[in-house]
């Protein structure tokens, strides 16, 4: 007998909000980009009203730099940014360097793979070929490492502290579990 299907959807539910206020704390958080066009005057998501000079770097919330992008009015820094050669190098870091920890990945990974991975998709069905391979393998790497961790007897505060928002949910859920399945199956005081 397994989970009822109610059980299942309530923890499938609980992890898509979890991931969907990650996304809206990477929105809200500070991107810089470099103005391309003064002359625009912009409300913060905070209310305040900037004015865009040429040639300037700002540092806005993430949301309205998307959308400067987008308009050509700013270019984003590269910084912020995760490219083919950028996610290639982590995909290389990820299955060819041994380690049984995840390396620490660029802030806001997950979110920068999706509009990498859309954007490529927009573009070259060749590249986003290429893109999503990268993707899914740093992904599945990135996954059998956290499952060890999550099940290794302690915790190690500084590799879960170099985990991505989306890891550690998944460490949690996992480790959380483990220990109630231990527990249950072996009595009071097994984790």
């Amino acid at each position: 007998m397994g989970l009822l299907r109610s059980d299942l959807e309530l923890i499938n539910s609980i992890v898509v909000d979890q991931i969907k206020r990650f996304e809206a704390d990477f929105l809200n958080s500070p991107a810089k980009v470099k103005v391309l066009v003064g002359g625009h005057k912009i409300r913060t998501g905070e209310g305040n009203v900037i004015e865009l000079e040429a040639g300037t770097t700002v540092e806005l919330e993430r949301w309205i730099a998307e959308e400067l992008v987008k308009s050509g009015i700013a270019a984003p820094r590269d910084e912020d940014q995760l490219d083919r050669v950028a996610l290639n190098r982590l995909r290389w870091l990820e299955t060819s360097v041994s380690s049984d920890y995840p390396r620490p990945l660029p802030q806001g990974f997950y979110p920068l793979a999706r509009r990498l991975l859309s954007g490529a998709r927009a573009a070259n069905q060749a590249i986003a070929g290429e893109v999503d391979s990268a993707v899914r393998e740093i992904v599945n790497a990135r996954v059998r490492k956290v499952l060890r961790f999550a099940s290794a007897p302690n915790h190690v505060t500084d590799v879960y502290d170099s985990l991505q928002p989306e890891e550690q949910l998944l460490y949690n859920v996992v480790r959380n579990c483990l220990n109630a399945w231990k527990e249950g199956v072996l009595g009071a005081g097994w984790k």
